[in-house]
This record gives C-alpha cells, structure tokens and sequence, in this order.
C-alpha cells in the first residue's frame, strides 16, 4: 500500500496494465481446458485418434501428430505429461523407427479412468 494517498499516478496505470496483460495471457489457456472436460477426457480422445490412425495407416502414428493433437485440447505445459502418462500406463506403446518415435494404441482405453 502506498498509504491514504487517492492518486493514481502513470507508474500505478503502468503496473496495472501489466497484471491485466498477465491476467489475460492465461485465458486461451483457461478455456482450452474447460472445452477438453478434463484430462480422463483428453486421455480417451487421444487414444481414440491413435487407435484409428494405427488402424487405418497400419503403422504407428507419429509422436509429432500426437503432441499436435494434445496441444490443440490442453495447456503447452501439459502436453508432454499426457504422452508420459499414456506411455506409463500402457495406453500407448512407443516404437522406436528410422522415422522416430511412433506410437500404437492399446486395444482398449480400460486403463483410462
């Protein structure tokens, strides 16, 4: 608090101005995760889109369409740990290529809760 003072001067506009930049940066962010309905959600829709592409192409799918896909549903931030997690709980199952790493999908998204 700057005390009694009901001035408002060009340096508290200035760092008011930043907070609302702050504030506002955060928001496409807010909303891609309220549209995902939850990263269970994101996980089936996931699997779902790698499962049909493995059944498709025959082959596996390729880790940069997967971090496209996740990146359009959830927060930058989130994006690796949701593959981590598919990997870790077998949803997914890496392949290591000449291409890269690719991906197929379980049978079933049982283990998705």
């Amino acid at each position: 608090s700057r005390g009694d003072e009901k001035l408002l001067t060009e340096a508290d506009f200035i760092r008011a101005l930043d907070w609302l930049i702050e504030a506002e940066s955060t928001i496409p962010n807010i909303f891609k995760s309220m549209q995902s309905g939850g990263d269970s959600q994101v996980l089936r829709d996931a699997w779902h889109y790698c499962f049909e592409y493995n059944a498709r192409s025959g082959e596996g799918i390729p880790k940069e369409k997967i971090l496209t896909f996740l990146s359009n549903r959830v927060p930058s931030e989130k994006v690796e740990r949701i593959l981590s997690l598919m990997e870790s709980t077998k949803i997914l199952r890496p392949e290591i290529t000449a291409k890269g790493t690719s991906y197929r999908a379980a049978e079933s998204p049982n283990t998705i809760t």
